[in-house]
């Protein structure tokens, strides 16, 4: 009882945990790890390519078969007929491969070359979605601060509306200021309902990936950790596991050109029976009998099939070598776009918290002269939806420094679970 009651918390645990929003990025990656196919993918083409690998080495083994068959038959020899006979045979033969000329040697190392670019293709699949994960948590996390931003410039207009419908009715406003005030909050509403609606849309976004719904709000944003330099972050890039992945799959292309040429060559076999048979058509009866022999086997011409295999392994070992180059070159355009990106989000974000300390002391003066008379309902409106806009490019910025690290992170092959608990 105690140990089903410990196996139910722990298949329980998950399902609590999406229930209420979660603080911390790495929690949604998690639940997304588990649920992307394309880590199901990733898996299944390892685990197909481990069985390549087997049948690989079995060209090392020998081939074992039983045969074994009972029938009718009638023979005639010179015009004499025979009776009819029941022919059987039971035979065991071994088909020992001796040597090859390199044939299966290659195909091993080939096919441990696709397993090894399986591998880190399913860490660059990892990678990947704990980047996707991770962006859309974040646009989550977002969403609901762009919410809370509009719902506070809701609240305040609707004070605003009030204060002047009081000073209206007082003879001090006009029934302009009035309407102005209503219109800012009626579209303040507006707003908000679309700022609402996006909060549905990322979390969709979101369970696209995680496969059930997730809500995310962080306590604070996450303190993502990039290359200090350039440089740094270039240099990373042949470790990355999509780098990996073409380098393996480039050699497994070489081995398998290796094996193509191979089977133009001759191979020598190890062939043994053993058996027994009776009621052939050379006698009525039961012979027993073994054989041993070497065989060489020179190929001479196979319907054009090994000149083909030939040519195809050199376009694979020709696309091979296009497939690394590519890779290399867009990871370091990704490496250099994110580091771009980072710069200028860090800017701007110095920028917009400048802006939102100037609107926020603007928005102070504005009140205090409109208390005495200097300023009118307007100022007072422009000023304060100057600070709603200053605060909401604040998140921007910061949405999009962190969305930028975590792109710079996946281009260099560095992101980890690891990386969003700091």
């Amino acid at each position: 009882m105690k140990r089903l009651l410990v196996i139910s918390l722990c298949l329980l645990t998950p399902l609590a945990a999406a229930a209420g929003p979660m603080h911390n990025l790495a929690a949604a990656a998690a639940i997304a790890l588990r649920h992307d196919p394309r880590i199901a993918r990733a898996g299944a083409r390892l685990q197909q390519q481990r069985a390549g690998r087997d049948q690989a080495l079995s060209g090392y083994r020998p081939d074992v078969s039983l045969v074994a068959s009972a029938g009718r038959a009638r023979y005639d020899a010179n015009r004499y007929d025979d009776p009819a006979r029941a022919p059987k045979m039971l035979e065991l033969s071994v088909d020992q491969p001796v040597y090859d000329f390199g044939r299966t040697s290659a195909d091993v190392r080939a096919a441990e070359a696709d397993v090894l670019a399986a591998g880190a293709g399913r860490s660059a699949a990892v990678i990947d979605v704990i980047r996707d994960a991770a962006i859309d948590a974040l646009g989550v996390d977002l969403a609901h601060r762009r919410l809370a931003t509009e719902t506070h410039n809701l609240r305040v207009l609707g004070r605003r509306l009030a204060y002047t419908r009081a000073k209206f009715k007082a003879g001090d406003f006009t029934g302009t200021d009035v309407a102005q005030a209503r219109a800012r909050y009626a579209h303040a509403r507006a707003r908000r309902r679309r700022a609402s609606a996006a909060v549905l849309q990322a979390r969709a976004r979101l369970q696209r990936l995680t496969g059930s719904p997730v809500d995310v709000r962080l306590a604070r944003q996450p303190a993502i950790r990039v290359p200090d330099t350039l440089g740094e972050a270039l240099a990373d890039l042949d470790s990355h596991p999509a780098v990996t992945a073409a380098r393996q799959s480039l050699l497994a292309a070489r081995q398998s050109l290796a094996r193509a040429r191979a089977q133009l060559r001759p191979r020598i076999d190890l062939i043994a029976a053993v058996g027994r048979d009776e009621q052939t058509r050379f006698s009525d009866t039961a012979t027993g009998y073994w054989q041993a022999r070497l065989q060489l086997r020179v190929p001479l011409y196979a319907q054009g099939w090994n000149r083909a295999a030939v040519r195809r392994a050199q376009g694979r070992l020709s696309e091979a070598e296009t497939q690394l180059t590519s890779v290399r070159r867009r990871l370091k355009e990704r490496v250099r776009r994110a580091w771009s990106a980072r710069a200028a989000a860090a800017d701007e974000l110095s920028a917009a918290r400048a802006q939102q300390r100037a609107a926020t002391v603007a928005l102070a003066g504005v009140e205090s002269e409109l208390a005495l008379g200097s300023r009118t309902v307007v100022d007072l409106l422009n000023a304060q939806q100057e600070l709603r806009d200053a605060r909401l490019a604040v998140l921007g910025a910061r949405y999009r420094r962190a969305v930028s690290g975590l792109r710079l992170l996946a281009a260099t092959g560095r992101l980890r679970l690891a990386s969003l608990r700091r």
